[in-house]
């Protein structure tokens, strides 16, 4: 079973599409520390179980060596399932000042794998 799930995975992850993003306000915007700020978006899966990913947002900023430095990683909540559609919610409070990058991950994600490292896989959107 695990097998197969794992050949789903690698074969049908690049086909997820990406419906909508929305956050509170544009990436160009400001964050308020303490504030709470809500982000929504769709995906439409295709033939992929919500269960069987976790949709994260990743934030990032640089060192001053010009390495990435992970600041904080959350996962969305699953909103509703409509079909292959899937809208995930998050809520974000801003807790430290500066500037940083922002990006959305999916990480496969299985009952039976000890850890997220052991498929060595994820999708960038």
């Amino acid at each position: 079973m695990l097998a197969l799930w794992k050949y789903k995975m690698f074969t049908m992850i690049d086909d997820i599409e990406v419906i909508s993003v929305d956050f509170e306000t544009g990436s160009k915007q400001n964050y308020l520390i303490g504030e709470k700020y809500t982000g929504h978006v769709v995906l439409d899966l295709k033939e992929l179980l919500p269960e069987w990913l976790t949709l994260e947002l990743v934030v990032t900023d640089n060192n001053s060596e010009g390495e990435t430095v992970l600041i904080h990683k959350q996962a969305f909540e699953i909103e509703k399932t409509e079909g292959n559609r899937v809208s995930y919610k998050i809520m974000i409070t801003p807790t430290i000042p500066g500037y940083f990058y922002y990006s959305l991950r999916l990480v496969p994600t299985h009952p039976l794998l000890p850890g997220r490292k052991d498929i060595n896989l994820s999708r960038w959107l």
